[in-house]
């Protein structure tokens, strides 16, 4: 069994890339590297060099994982795919979708959910959850279309959610979507002790989300992105399929 991730940004990539997969066994190599490109091309600058990229961060953290014979692949030829990966891809690996990915991994089930099972409002709530601890103290942003997507519900579905969300004391509104600028959200960290427990590990006590916008609510985390943004550890994740029942205040 490999070591403990650091909680750096390359071991997200590392992560991501060597989640468990359905596909053939002919294909593995190349859909885990393609995965580990694609997250490292959306935490790491647009601008950053993909050779220091590959060799500086994203090397050391598969040797902490069990070294590139986890993606069945040699030291060389991972360097080559992953080179040429990067130059293919535009955009990489999302906050959504890295939110979405922790989701999975840990529900956040609202209190009006427990008695009453529901899916996709449970799946938008730990979804929010995870995002703001993913951001820290910034903003989120919540755009129908694209939670959609990840949620597999309509884009109408999502707005529903957003205001049962807010009527139930998840979100607070920081900003109306007006000229051109998407809605911003807080979400109230405080509801889950999941959260409380991560945040806690770096000495950061959550409070209350402020519907004003540039308001203050979280903290800096102890692990940041290559370009300073705050993140949670991702060694600190949950197994996946697990669930974190919540809803109350603290």
């Amino acid at each position: 069994m490999g070591r403990k991730l650091t909680p750096t940004p390359a071991a997200l990539a590392v992560e991501y890339g060597l989640r468990e997969d359905k596909t053939p066994p002919r294909i593995k190599e190349d859909r885990a590297l393609w995965r580990l490109s694609f997250a490292a091309r959306g935490l790491f600058p647009a601008d950053a060099d993909p050779d220091a990229v590959f060799w500086k961060k994203i090397t050391p953290a598969v040797e902490q994982s069990g070294g590139w014979s986890a993606f069945d692949v040699t030291a060389e030829d991972a360097e080559i795919i992953f080179l040429t990966n990067w130059a293919k891809m535009r955009y990489g690996l999302g906050r959504l979708a890295i939110a979405a990915e922790r989701a999975e991994r840990c529900r956040l089930i609202p209190s009006r959910c427990k008695d009453h099972p529901n899916q996709t409002y449970t799946g938008f709530i730990s979804l929010c959850g995870w995002l703001q601890a993913e951001v820290g103290d910034q903003p989120i942003y919540l755009p129908c279309r694209k939670v959609g997507e990840l949620l597999h519900c309509s884009p109408m579905t999502v707005s529903r959610c957003r205001l049962l969300a807010q009527k139930d004391g998840f979100l607070a509104l920081v900003r109306e979507d007006d000229f051109g600028l998407a809605t911003e959200f807080r979400f109230d960290l405080r509801r889950f002790p999941r959260l409380r427990r991560e945040l806690s590990k770096s000495g950061t006590t959550p409070t209350a989300p402020t519907a004003l916008i540039g308001s203050q609510v979280v903290g800096d985390g102890t692990v940041r992105s290559e370009d300073g943004s705050t993140r949670l550890s991702v060694s600190q994740l949950p197994a996946a399929g697990t669930e974190e029942p919540g809803g109350e205040s603290a």
